[in-house]
């Protein structure tokens, strides 16, 4: 609720910084979880970066792949990720990550990062979800970062925890805008489902 005051608290407090934020719903720490709170991670050294910000993410992501290049360019490639946190409910972090993959993927950079949160209640309501860089908010944009570890290794690793189902179906009714799988092998789709899990 507080995140435009929040990240412009943060850059007056340490401007020489470069700050980069998302909403988020929950903070997932040693301690526990927590909502309604500020998570911080900050890095003193031993690492190269660079940031940017993809905006019209709606409409025309690609356009901004020059910003992407110039971001790329100021960090050695090796033991290097890219992390990016986009705007909720835009429907648009598949058009961002394209746009990232575009540069990345020819340098076997990998993109990782994900939509910014919000609580059931202001995501029902259609409530913005914020990014931020250096103080500026953004409800329309995707916020990346380059990072390169200097002193040690960066690695991603990632881990499947489904099985494969034993039913295979093929999805014969959609609404691409709305992103709504309506029907399965021409069966409504909650049919299918109360089948499956009985």
């Amino acid at each position: 609720a507080k995140f435009p005051e929040s990240a412009a608290e943060l850059q007056k407090t340490f401007p020489t910084a470069t700050i980069i934020g998302t909403t988020s719903r929950y903070i997932y720490a040693s301690n526990g979880l927590s909502t309604d709170a500020l998570g911080m991670v900050s890095f003193e050294d031993g690492i190269v970066f660079s940031t940017g910000i993809i905006e019209e993410i709606k409409r025309y992501p690609m356009k901004y792949a020059p910003v992407v290049k110039t971001a790329h360019d100021a960090v050695p490639h090796d033991n290097t990720v890219c992390f990016e946190f986009t705007t909720a409910l835009s429907m648009s972090e598949e058009l961002v990550l394209a746009t990232l993959n575009s540069i990345c993927e020819e340098y076997d950079i990998p993109v990782f990062g994900g939509s910014a949160g919000l609580s059931a209640e202001e995501f029902f309501a259609a409530k913005p979800s914020y990014v931020s860089l250096n103080g500026k908010v953004y409800t329309d944009a995707s916020v990346f970062f380059f990072i390169h570890n200097v002193k040690g290794r960066i690695a991603l690793f990632k881990e499947n925890i489904y099985q494969p189902a034993s039913s295979t179906y093929t999805v014969t009714s959609v609404d691409v805008k709305k992103r709504i799988v309506r029907e399965l092998d021409g069966e409504p789709i909650c049919k299918v489902l109360c089948r499956l899990f009985n």
